[in-house]
């Protein structure tokens, strides 16, 4: 296999064969690449044969933040208020979400899917406020409104305690 070789990862990148045999290959984009280039296959004793990749941006990749721990919150008072912001990697990113992806969402609050200008910069704003003692939890992931793959890991976890007054 020879070509630009920068915005893809190709496995196995040669191979001896003996008559007859065959190979499967695979071909992945790095994150964070948009390949165009033409690849090609050569053979010792045949024809090289030339392989078009045109990229789409099939997949971004983030650092998630670490958990996040609330500690205790009061039954029916907000927890001081945690910024979220957007990943490093995709500052630039315009399709960037957060969502809620399982747990007590409920006894959670953010400041909405897209990001939005917050006092430390674009992101979000998530806090804790329970109606009934107990610990309290949910998973948050990064989304892609513009269509192409958060690949993971890409969520992560809030969680308080909720106690009486």
């Amino acid at each position: 296999m020879s070509g630009d070789l920068s915005g893809i990862v190709f496995a196995p990148v040669g191979s001896t064969l003996a008559a007859g045999e065959a190979v499967s290959a695979s071909l992945t984009q790095k994150p964070g690449s948009i390949p165009m280039v033409q690849l090609s296959i050569d053979a010792d004793i045949a024809a090289s044969k030339s392989l078009q990749i045109w990229g789409a941006v099939l997949g971004v990749q983030i650092q998630v933040p670490a958990d996040i721990d609330f500690g205790n919150v009061p039954v029916g008072v907000s927890s001081p208020t945690v910024f979220i912001p957007v990943p490093p990697y995709v500052n630039n990113w315009s399709g960037a979400g957060l969502q809620f992806y399982g747990g007590d969402t409920s006894s959670f609050q953010k400041s909405g899917v897209a990001p939005n200008l917050q006092t430390g910069g674009m992101g979000w704003t998530l806090y804790a406020r329970g109606w009934a003692p107990g610990p309290v939890q949910t998973t948050l992931m990064f989304i892609s409104m513009s269509g192409s793959t958060v690949c993971a890991p890409n969520t992560f976890t809030a969680r308080a305690t909720i106690v009486a007054q």
